[in-house]
């Protein structure tokens, strides 16, 4: 069954973490760095930051759209770069055309739902 296939996500995943992955993260790992800490960090005697800003504001519910998947992957490899994870750039474009691929529209249906309380 080809990994492009969308009746089985689970397989388009799979071969996308065998596939592409697997091999940047076994050259992170031999290379000796971490995209995650292990543990508590032993030097840092509090994990307590003061926040600058104590309100939030409109801005801080609003989330970019994108209108392609070339668009998002663009983003995500500069925040990866900017965050020091150079490595995992390779990987922007395929994960944001996965996620485009899985993605799953609403059924549409002529019933309501269940937990819809519907008023006459």
């Amino acid at each position: 069954m080809s990994s492009t296939d969308r009746s089985d996500p689970e397989a388009a995943i799979r071969a996308f973490c065998e596939d592409e992955f697997r091999p940047i993260a076994e050259r992170v790992v031999a290379n000796g760095q971490r995209c995650f800490a292990h543990g508590p960090d032993p030097d840092a005697s509090s994990y307590y930051v003061q926040r600058g800003r104590t309100s939030m504001g409109k801005a801080d519910f609003e989330t970019p759209a994108f209108r392609t998947a070339e668009e998002f992957a663009d983003e995500l490899a500069a925040m990866w770069r900017s965050q020091g994870f150079e490595a995992l750039c390779p990987l922007a474009l395929s994960m944001a055309r996965l996620a485009e691929q899985l993605k799953q529209g609403d059924a549409q249906s002529g019933e309501v739902s269940p937990f819809v309380y519907v008023m006459f």
